[in-house]
């Protein structure tokens, strides 16, 4: 019985992981994809939808010799949902979406402890997000995680911030225990680039993606500049030391070392897309007064690289979706791919 149990269980979560990012799918779709018999499916998601996990919908065209036209599935919006918090100055960014995909909420609240305190004023402030949320949307099994996106370093395995300039943490500090007995789910922590970078691969539908997300943490155009980068690689996001730094130049320096910094960056990210093979570079953050120039650094350095190794590589560089809440909405994304991946998400039902 416990192997059967754990089976069924193994089984749903791979199905709700399958309509999580490819929502409309059919039975046989799921079967083919999933390389189960069609019995086991239909058994499993007539069970999902008996439990208020999932809903079927008509397709709107029918065969192409007619007939009915195959009965998909998704998700049930309202069954429960996440929220990704970008953790940043001068602001805190909450935003929130069901599993369904369906945007819930979004708040900004300025910054006014930094340090460890930080991580408790968080607490707070997604206790009473959090609160919001299910009196306006009554979700059936409320929320089933928060990921975090930290500017600065972090470590994923350990969940901890291990530094952060931005927010003046310059010991590690733990993040999923003062947060996880608050709001009793699971906590998922990455650096704002990691969050970043996942949410756009997802909506880019990549599976090699290279995001850099350039901060400004300050009114002056060329001080105080922190730069965090991304990499999935065979769909999985790169662990290992964050590639961030702060850009000071010396007073009165600030035009030569601003390109200096630009060059570097340029030839950085075209050496990770040489070495990954990715063809696919987003630009996110604060990253207008710098476009044109890190552009043509990237595509330099990248042809140089491929000249040399008798290719031609093709370069595809995008703006991030959304500046001001991809790291937010990103962070959301991860943490609901994560707990599907882990199985640690809390079916109620099981």
């Amino acid at each position: 019985m416990a192997v059967q149990h754990r089976l069924k269980r193994d089984n749903i979560f791979r199905i709700l992981g399958s309509l999580w990012r490819f929502p409309g799918q059919s039975r046989a779709d799921l079967a083919r994809e999933l390389r189960l018999d069609r019995s086991t499916v239909g058994s499993l998601a007539d069970w999902m939808i008996q439990n208020k996990m999932l809903e079927e919908n008509s397709a709107n065209s029918s065969r192409p010799r007619g007939g009915r036209p195959p009965v998909l599935l998704n998700i049930r919006s309202g069954y429960s949902y996440a929220i990704g918090v970008e953790l940043t100055v001068p602001s805190i960014r909450l935003y929130a979406a069901d599993l369904s995909g369906q945007y819930l909420d979004e708040k900004d609240i300025p910054i006014d402890v930094y340090g460890p305190g930080a991580i408790n004023s968080l607490a707070v402030e997604l206790a009473r997000f959090r609160k919001t949320i299910e009196e306006k949307y009554p979700m059936l099994a409320g929320l089933a995680t928060v990921g975090l996106g930290v500017s600065g370093s972090v470590d994923n395995a350990k969940q901890e911030i291990t530094l952060s300039y931005a927010l003046q943490i310059f010991d590690p500090l733990s993040v999923s225990e003062p947060l996880e007995t608050v709001l009793n789910v699971p906590i998922v922590l990455f650096n704002d680039a990691q969050a970043c970078a996942l949410g756009e691969a997802n909506k880019l539908r990549k599976k090699d993606l290279i995001l850099v997300l350039i901060e400004k943490r300050s009114a002056c155009a060329h001080r105080d500049i922190g730069v965090g980068i991304g990499v999935i690689h065979n769909d999985e996001i790169m662990h290992g030391r964050a590639i961030t730094h702060l850009l000071q130049p010396a007073e009165g320096q600030e035009d030569r070392d601003n390109h200096l910094f630009i060059h570097n960056l340029g030839r950085s990210l075209a050496l990770i897309a040489n070495v990954t093979g990715c063809n696919d570079i987003v630009l996110g953050g604060d990253v207008d007064d710098y476009r044109d120039e890190l552009c043509q650094k990237i595509t330099a350095n990248i042809s140089k690289e491929s000249n040399f190794n008798g290719g031609e590589a093709v370069m595809n560089i995008h703006n991030s979706s959304d500046p001001d809440w991809a790291v937010a909405a990103g962070a959301q994304h991860s943490a609901i791919r994560q707990i599907l991946q882990e199985r640690s998400f809390n079916i109620k039902s099981l």
